[in-house]
């Protein structure tokens, strides 16, 4: 049925005009009803939207009226956020447990500013063979801790570059290890040594060179996966 405005509504009821069964359809279509429609009501805590009766949650963006929606937002069976665009798939999903879960590929954009390292994470160490802290545990009689290291060896004078990937774990005061592809049974490869240093309650992990180099450098990166 075609929409009416207001105007063309109250010119239905204008003094000594007798409404016909037909204006009074067009008047009852043009108020929402809450067991067909839902509802959407401005609380004191903003808008508040319900489904109609035995209806889904969803609110739908269109271009223009007539048009099909661009975007959907709805609500999931678990009470979650579901976004789709306008061929309705799910790009994105909010869930209570704040969790995300991403159905879209992320794009960068061109020219903006490049996330800036956290100095902490990254540290630098002179290639001269003395051992250097890089992680002080002072809790681990009652704590156990894994971390991820990834180090680079770089020598610009003699165009030398090495990668070391290791996992360095400490269970306890006793049981401390570092796991890594450039450890073997002979030594370590990769110009880069790591271990751990215990001293009573406190526990150190510290890296160095493997050689003595003036133009030689450590470039580091310590990064926690778990402590319980």
């Amino acid at each position: 049925m075609e929409r009416r405005n207001r105007n063309t509504l109250k010119s239905y009821f204008q003094k000594g005009d007798v409404p016909t069964e037909q204006q009074f359809a067009e008047l009852i279509d043009s108020v929402p009803n809450i067991v067909e429609d839902g509802q959407a009501v401005c609380t004191e805590e903003g808008w508040a939207f319900y489904p109609k009766a035995g209806g889904k949650m969803r609110i739908t963006l269109h271009e223009a009226e007539g048009m099909p929606a661009v975007w959907t937002l709805a609500l999931t069976p678990d009470k979650g956020l579901a976004i789709d665009n306008e061929t309705g798939e799910t790009l994105l999903e909010l869930k209570q447990d704040r969790r995300i879960v991403l159905k879209a590929s992320v794009e960068k954009e061109e020219g903006g500013d490049k996330p800036e390292r956290d100095p902490e994470n990254y540290q630098t160490v002179e290639a001269d063979k003395r051992w250097t802290n890089l992680i002080e545990i002072t809790d681990c009689k009652d704590t156990s801790h894994v971390y991820t290291v990834i180090a680079i060896y770089r020598d610009s004078n003699l165009g030398t570059c090495k990668l070391t990937r290791a996992t360095a774990i400490c269970l306890n005061t006793i049981e401390q290890w570092v796991e890594s592809p450039r450890r073997h049974w002979w030594g370590w490869s990769g110009r880069i040594r790591l271990r751990w240093q215990t001293d009573g309650d406190r526990s150190v992990l510290q890296i160095r060179s493997t050689r003595n180099s003036r133009s030689g450098k450590i470039y580091c990166r310590v990064t926690e996966l778990f402590r319980k």
